[in-house]
């Protein structure tokens, strides 16, 4: 028994080390997950530090680019303003330098004309009488030309007269040319050198001048002023920047208050905006200035009337009852009859059918004028008028019959 026990214990003992190790292996495990997962954890971490530095990178570099390009196309404009301020300057400077020689070079010449020559006889004189009293005295006693000895010309003696001199042959009568001849020449000489030697001195010493390049601002009249601000007036406005274009418009009215664009312009802005008394203000200053323009009136009646100032608007375009203006004349007429002033507004319609004769609205706006002012034959003409052209509301037609029947009888 004892040794069935012994193999007993000894099955216990194996089966039992298995389950120690597999419970000894357990706790191992989790520890080797986590440490893996804290890799993976960290090596994420890196990689995206990395894709971050790089994406920098990458976006350093393309600010650095533009930046070099911006700089590189400043340096370029410069360079070329520098380049074309260059060739003005050098153009002008040749210019003016030019422009001097040629002044230099007239004096010279009118300096060289104007000094008088005078003949220095006395060198000349005592130097060739006695050659020429030689060759009489051979002439004498051979009865044979023998030319005259001459000396041979300087380097700034006149070549033609040297020539001559040696060409011509000498007879009887030539001491006395020959004397005359070269007494010329030596004067010519003696004056010429120290002309010349004193313009050649003051060319030297006189300085050479330099060239200027000066900007001048001239001063804009009222008028070139208001030109500008008015393009500029308008520019801004079309960029809707209507602030701006509202103080434009005000100092072209300071500079010129007769600018009529400018005050129509201003008024309708500030119509606009709804600063009513601002824009009857500036046209009321436009009417003083101009009476018989209707522009100014008529939109000064348009605002009146948006304030509900019925009579300030029929004031304002009564004063021009037969302006040939067909929207002046609609208002006008349809003031005065919102005024009970039948006769004005008849004056109107008649303006209106003498601009359009075949509008049906015209007449049938005259017709209840000349109902509406007890005028009723007249009426009744304006109605069938109105009837026969056809272009009536089904309204309006109705109406224009009722009122013909009620006429008629």
């Amino acid at each position: 028994m004892s040794v069935i026990n012994q193999m007993l214990k000894d099955l216990e003992q194996r089966n039992n080390e298995p389950n120690q190790v597999h419970h000894a292996n357990v706790p191992v495990s989790p520890n080797h997950s986590s440490k893996k997962s804290l890799f993976i954890i960290i090596l994420v971490v890196a990689l995206l530090n990395v894709v971050g530095i790089y994406i920098w990178q990458l976006y350093s570099e393309n600010q650095q680019l533009k930046d070099d390009a911006s700089q590189s196309q400043v340096t370029q404009h410069q360079h070329a303003v520098n380049e074309q301020l260059t060739n003005e300057l050098s153009a002008n400077e040749q210019s003016v330098n030019e422009h001097s020689e040629n002044e230099h070079f007239a004096n010279k010449n009118t300096a060289v004309q104007a000094s008088p020559r005078e003949p220095s006889l006395k060198a000349p004189v005592a130097i060739n009488t006695a050659e020429p009293v030689e060759t009489t005295n051979s002439t004498a006693k051979s009865n044979a030309p023998v030319a005259t000895p001459v000396e041979k010309p300087k380097h700034d003696e006149l070549p033609t007269e040297t020539s001559t001199v040696k060409s011509q042959p000498e007879t009887a009568s030539s001491p006395q040319m020959t004397v005359q001849l070269s007494s010329s020449v030596e004067s010519e000489k003696l004056i010429d050198e120290p002309t010349a030697a004193a313009k050649v001195a003051e060319v030297a010493e006189k300085p050479a001048e330099k060239s200027s390049f000066s900007i001048t601002r001239r001063q804009l009249s009222s008028a070139e002023l208001a030109a500008q601000k008015m393009q500029h007036a308008e520019k801004v406005l079309a960029e809707n920047n209507v602030e701006k274009a509202e103080q434009l418009f005000e100092d072209i009215l300071m500079l010129q208050p007769e600018h009529k664009q400018a005050r129509k312009k201003l008024a309708a802005l500030w119509f606009g905006r709804q600063a009513y008394q601002s824009a009857i203000n500036v046209l009321s200053q436009g009417i003083s200035l101009d009476p018989n323009d209707s522009d100014f009136r008529l939109m000064s009646a348009r605002i009146y009337l948006k304030v509900g100032k019925v009579k300030a608007a029929l004031n304002t375009l009564s004063v021009l009852p037969d302006t040939p203006n067909k929207e002046y004349q609609l208002l006008l007429a349809n003031v005065a009859q919102q005024s009970e002033n039948f006769d004005l507004a008849i004056n109107a319609y008649k303006h209106l059918l003498t601009i359009e004769p075949n509008n049906s609205r015209w007449w049938l706006g005259l017709a209840i004028a000349y109902d509406s002012n007890s005028q009723f034959e007249q009426a009744s003409l304006a109605y069938q008028s109105a009837l026969e052209l056809g272009d009536l509301s089904a309204s309006s037609s109705d109406f224009a019959q009722q009122r013909l029947q009620e006429l008629g009888e």
